[in-house]
C-alpha cells in the first residue's frame, strides 16, 4: 500500500509540475522542446499558386540552410538564438513565364531571390510568420507585393502575443538587387 502510495503522490507531482509549465507563459517559453518559428508562405499569381524552386534559411552569417521536402506552404527552423534569421523564397522566371501567358518579360530574367530579414531578441520567443508574395502587373512592369506577418509573445512575458505586419512593393527585376527586401512597418 506504501508504494502505490508513492507512486500516486508522484504522478500528482509530475501532473502539477507540467500543469505549472504550460500554464505559466514564461516557464512555458524557455522549455519549449519544439521548433521555435513556423514560417507560413503565400506566393502567387492571379490567385493562382507559384511553386518556388528553393526555400532556405540562415542564422547571422552560417551557411544558407535549404527547406527539404515538397513545397507546402510553410516549413519550421529550430532556431531559439537571440539574433538575425533570414528566410528566403527562390522562384523560377520560367515559372511565371508559363503562368503569365507566356510573357516575354521573363525569359531573360534569372530566378528571382526574395530575401525576408527577422531579428529573434528573445531566445526563448515562439515566432509565428506569414510570408505572402503577390505578382501584378501595373503599366506593362511586373511587380511583387510582399507582406510579412511576424506574430511573438510580448516582451513583458504576460503570455499575450503581439503582430507585426511589413509591406513593400517591388520591381520585380530589381528583386535580386536588395540584400534583404525593403520592407515598412504597416503598424503606426
Amino acid at each position: 500500500m506504501k508504494k502505490l502510495k508513492k507512486i500516486a503522490i508522484a504522478v500528482a507531482a509530475v501532473i502539477l509540475i507540467c500543469t505549472l509549465i504550460y500554464t505559466i507563459k514564461p516557464i512555458y517559453y524557455r522549455v519549449y522542446p519544439f521548433d521555435r518559428f513556423m514560417v507560413n508562405y503565400t506566393v502567387s499569381y492571379n490567385g493562382e499558386r507559384v511553386r518556388c524552386e528553393e526555400r532556405y534559411h540562415r542564422f547571422e552569417d552560417d551557411e544558407k540552410k535549404i527547406i527539404q521536402g515538397r513545397d507546402k506552404g510553410k516549413f519550421k527552423i529550430r532556431g531559439g538564438h537571440y539574433g538575425e534569421y533570414n528566410i528566403g523564397f527562390v522562384i523560377r522566371s520560367k515559372e511565371l513565364y508559363v503562368m503569365t501567358d507566356c510573357d516575354d518579360s521573363f525569359l531573360a530574367l534569372e530566378p528571382f531571390d526574395f530575401k525576408f530579414n527577422y531579428f529573434n531578441t528573445n531566445w526563448w520567443h515562439i515566432t509565428d510568420m506569414h510570408i505572402y508574395i503577390d505578382f501584378l502587373k501595373i503599366d506593362g512592369e511586373w511587380y511583387a507585393d510582399c507582406k510579412q506577418v511576424i506574430t511573438e509573445p510580448d516582451v513583458d512575458e504576460s503570455g499575450r502575443t503581439h503582430t507585426d505586419t511589413y509591406k513593400c512593393r517591388v520591381l520585380l527585376k530589381d528583386v535580386n538587387n536588395y540584400e534583404y527586401l525593403p520592407l515598412s512597418d504597416v503598424n503606426g
